[in-house]
C-alpha cells in the first residue's frame, strides 16, 4: 500500500494511518494475501499447473486488482487453450 485509501497520506510502516488514524490492518492483510495467491500462480506456472495457476490468479483479482496478475491470467488462459 503506497497512501492511505482515507486520507491519501503516504503510507509508512504502522497498522494504522500516521495523519488520519484509520486502521490499515485489515487492508494490509487482504494485500498480503493477493501478492501469496499472485507467488502461487507463478510457482504453478512452473510446475506447468495451468489450472492451479489460473485459480491462484483469480482469487489474488478477487482481493486486488493489478495490472500484472490480470496479464498472468491472460497468459494462463492462454496456455490452456
Amino acid at each position: 500500500m503506497d497512501r492511505c485509501p482515507n486520507c491519501n497520506a503516504r503510507y509508512r510502516d504502522g497498522a494504522d494511518c500516521r495523519r488520519c488514524g484509520m486502521a490499515l490492518g485489515e487492508l494490509l492483510r487482504i494485500e498480503a494475501a493477493a501478492e501469496h495467491h499472485r507467488r502461487q500462480a507463478i510457482a504453478a506456472l512452473l510446475a506447468q499447473d495451468s489450472q492451479a495457476a489460473r485459480r491462484h490468479c483469480r482469487r489474488a483479482l478477487s482481493l486486488r486488482k493489478d495490472g500484472f496478475t490480470n496479464e498472468l491470467l491472460k497468459f494462463t488462459e492462454s496456455r490452456m487453450a
